[in-house]
């Protein structure tokens, strides 16, 4: 009797620490997917949008598509790409500027990946 207890301790153990190790394995599973976000930050000098798209924590978003929009109608007003530094720049489009559209600035990576930016017209509009 006294070894069935022994045993059945032994058993609850080994089930215990199986549990805290498949946990392990799914946090450790979980956290890359936190580190491809796609950081989308974009500033106006002069008549000309710059963009620059990254990967959370600091790689580049290389080739990565570029799609500007009307923020308030989503109605696309251009398209590009990102270049191996993850920059991209585009003139303000004449549409945009007579009509004092914000824009929202949509990059689209491989896998899904995808970040925004908001740019007021009070930001490019001299």
């Amino acid at each position: 009797m006294h070894n069935s207890w022994f045993f059945q301790k032994q058993c609850w153990l080994h089930l215990w620490s199986q549990g805290i190790f498949l946990a392990l394995v799914i946090c450790a599973l979980a956290t890359p997917a936190l580190a491809h976000r796609v950081m989308v930050f974009a500033y106006a000098e002069g008549n000309t949008i710059h963009t620059e798209s990254k990967f959370v924590p600091n790689t580049p978003c290389k080739q990565g598509k570029v799609i500007v929009q009307d923020a308030k109608t989503g109605k696309d007003l251009l398209t590009g790409q990102t270049d191996d530094q993850g920059k991209f720049s585009f003139p303000v489009p004449a549409e945009a500027k007579a009509q004092k559209m914000d824009l929202k600035i949509v990059v689209e990576a491989a896998m899904g990946h995808r970040g925004e930016f908001l740019l007021k017209a009070d930001k490019y509009l001299h």
